[in-house]
């Protein structure tokens, strides 16, 4: 009994070592902005275009995309901006169930939001919008397919259209396909792409090695598709599934955060440049995780608004949805951060929780980003709204 008793007492030991010592859950006092009420659509974006947030949504009532623009200052505003509408994205009832499906990202001081527009019954549009810092109206162009948004970097829009993944960039031509047979699945997520970057340092500095990770489900793998300096490679990713985030660490490695609902497993893979794989280790356990988002720590990550990632694997952020029984056939979902605390060692470092949001109506999407110390997620709940939290050094 005493010897099963102290190989069980030394698996915990490994178990701990592999994936961080996890303590007790906080309730967090993020400041909360109620962006919009009512009825809207699936997915809600948040990018940072200088000095100002950008949240971008679509609404069920008015059938539009809008965005809404706010200063960053060391407190959110009692009141929200009033919202612009980038464009009217469906035109025939009952609407599409693609409504809203969008990607946005800012490159230089030009906000970028790729979307899908039902132009008739039968008939999708890809449209590109964009909008310089300042400006009051968006320029709209159409993509010359329609596909699904996969992600938007300084050169160019990825998406999938058909079977195949599509990308545009200088010297690409009208259009290149990079992977085939390709279906996605889940959202797309960039890494690399820092705030303030644009195309001729993308292409100039190889060092920046900008890319997009997406899920295939053709081939049951997620992919990386890193620039190489004159085109972009893939690289499969064993063991990360289609609900996942990646972010490119300073030693030029790409951390991918995915979350696997057979085993519930939230799981950490860290890929060297080519097929090399440097580590793989689990984060925590989740139940019915939709989202899952992967960021530096804030000011002691040294993240910059330059074009060079500072993000290490021992400074991460993990952003989680999940849904939490109570009993009773009740269910509480909540918004779960992870926060890197004091602990013993490098990898065996402990982790805050901290709950940032929960209630009985599920989360059905967010977005984060992190700048300046402080932590901005868009919350899609019960309506939109913009929560802001200092994070704990």
């Amino acid at each position: 009994m005493v010897k099963t008793r102290f190989l069980f007492l030394v698996g915990c030991v490994f178990l701990f070592a592999g994936c961080g010592l996890l303590g007790r859950s906080e309730r967090a006092n993020p400041e909360v902005l109620q962006i919009a009420h009512g009825r809207l659509g699936n997915e809600a974006s948040l990018v940072q275009s200088g000095d100002s947030l950008v949240a971008v949504y679509s609404d069920w009532e008015t059938t539009g995309l809008y965005d809404v623009v706010l200063p960053i200052s060391d407190r959110l505003p009692t009141v929200a901006p009033a919202p612009t509408m980038i464009d009217k994205i469906d035109m025939a009832l009952p609407l599409s169930s693609s409504f809203g499906e969008h990607v946005a990202a800012v490159c230089g001081n030009t906000t970028t939001v790729m979307y899908l527009v039902r132009a008739s019954e039968d008939k999708m549009i890809l449209k590109v919008a964009t909008r310089d810092a300042g400006e009051p109206a968006w320029t709209v162009d159409a993509l010359e397919r329609p596909g699904d948004p996969v992600a938007i970097l300084p050169v160019g829009p990825f998406w999938a259209a058909g079977s195949l993944l599509h990308v545009t960039y200088p010297g690409a031509g009208q259009a290149e396909s990079l992977m085939e047979p390709f279906v996605l699945e889940e959202r797309g997520a960039t890494f690399g792409a820092s705030p303030g970057a644009d195309s001729s340092a993308f292409f100039a500095d190889r060092q920046t090695l900008q890319g997009v990770s997406a899920y295939n489900s053709a081939l049951h793998s997620l992919f990386l598709f890193r620039w190489n300096g004159s085109t972009y490679d893939p690289v499969k990713i064993n063991g990360a599934g289609p609900v996942h985030s990646s972010l490119l660490l300073s030693d030029g490695s790409v951390a991918v955060l995915s979350w696997d609902p057979a085993t519930r497993r939230l799981e950490l893979v860290v890929q060297g440049p080519g097929e090399s794989r440097l580590s793989q280790s689990l984060v925590t356990m989740s139940n019915g995780t939709s989202k899952v988002a992967l960021l530096p720590q804030g000011e002691s990550s040294g993240h910059s608004t330059g074009s060079r990632p500072a993000a290490t694997s021992d400074h991460l952020l993990f952003l989680y949805d999940e849904a939490r029984l109570l009993g009773g056939g009740r269910v509480l979902y909540e918004l779960c951060l992870l926060t890197p605390g004091s602990g013993w060692g490098p990898v065996a470092r402990k982790y805050r929780k901290l709950i940032l949001a929960s209630g009985a109506e599920p989360i059905v999407d967010f977005s984060a980003l992190e700048t300046n110390g402080r932590l901005y997620v868009l919350v899609h709940q019960d309506g939109l709204k913009l929560l802001g939290l200092k994070l704990p050094r």
